[in-house]
């Protein structure tokens, strides 16, 4: 399914999980948030269809492959049933190559022109596709039909973003910033817009300049979740900006997946600079949230 936003209808939440640098124990506003959205499905973010899609919020791409039973072609039964659930398999595999080549990585840079013009990078995928994992059990349906649902990680471990991540980045690191720190960034979605996130995003001024890459940011030795995506609704984005603690930074997304931020405005915080600096050592900070209106 395609998915679009009309300004105060939804909300995207974006949260970024940077080095497993997430406090622990204590639950703080942006866990609150992203449990209550993980529990349920309609608040998720999904590109694609019922049978081939990519979730932004629980971060795997998920396909289902659909076979017959040929109780006629095989003998015995046990055996026909065995080829169906390899034929449903193979289907997966398909599907997966087919829907992971079209994940943007950065900007407009697909993972299929990734893949054209990387041979490590193409065959790091077809392991990670190779390696995917069955969820749940056969499905059995009516008239000898068999469906197999498989998922392949984006950012955890031998997961997407690390077959497409070069190891080459210099890393972000400031050991100055408290890990305890939590913003909110209220993304503005253009009206009528496809939401189709990069797994890098960037942050940008008015002006272009690169405030935030997160290409920068992602460790493949330590992945963790790096961005997750949610749908909430608007009293979720009041309670959400509530706390001391927690500064806002207003955004608007772009039709690349980037994030531009005015740098006039105070972002909430009363401090007109003080989220620029944050943006600048966000490799280090423990918790933030991007929120679409």
């Amino acid at each position: 399914m395609n998915l679009k936003f009309v300004k105060w209808f939804a909300i995207l939440a974006i949260f970024f999980q940077v080095n497993g640098l997430f406090a622990q124990g204590k639950t703080t506003t942006i866990d609150t948030l992203r449990n209550e959205a993980e529990k349920n499905r309609n608040n998720h973010v999904i590109v694609g269809n019922d049978s081939a899609y990519v979730d932004w919020t629980v971060q795997y791409v998920v396909v289902k492959g659909t076979s017959f039973i040929d109780s006629a072609k095989w003998k015995p039964y046990g055996r026909a049933v065995s080829m169906a659930v390899r034929g449903a398999e193979l289907i997966c595999y398909r599907k997966l190559l087919e829907t992971i080549k079209g994940v943007r990585v950065i900007g407009e840079t697909t993972v299929e022109n990734m893949m054209t013009k990387s041979d490590y990078v193409y065959s790091r995928v077809d392991g990670i596709i190779k390696g995917a994992e069955q969820v749940g059990e056969v499905e059995f349906g009516a008239h000898g039909q068999v469906t197999v649902t498989m998922r392949v990680p984006i950012y955890r471990r031998n997961g997407l973003a690390e077959a497409v991540s070069d190891g080459t980045q210099e890393r972000q690191q400031n050991t100055n910033v408290q890990s305890a720190q939590q913003v909110i960034m209220r993304v503005t979605n253009q009206q009528g817009q496809q939401v189709n996130p990069p797994i890098f995003p960037k942050v940008t001024d008015e002006n272009g300049n690169v405030l935030l890459d997160l290409a920068k940011s992602y460790d493949p030795k330590n992945p963790g979740k790096f961005p997750s995506m949610v749908k909430l609704g608007k009293a979720a984005l009041q309670k959400s900006g509530q706390g001391k603690a927690v500064q806002v930074i207003d955004a608007v997304l772009g039709k690349d997946g980037n994030l531009q931020v005015n740098s006039q405005q105070d972002g909430g915080s009363g401090n007109g600079s003080t989220w620029l600096k944050v943006l600048g050592t966000v490799a280090d900070i423990g918790k933030y949230l991007l929120l679409l209106l």
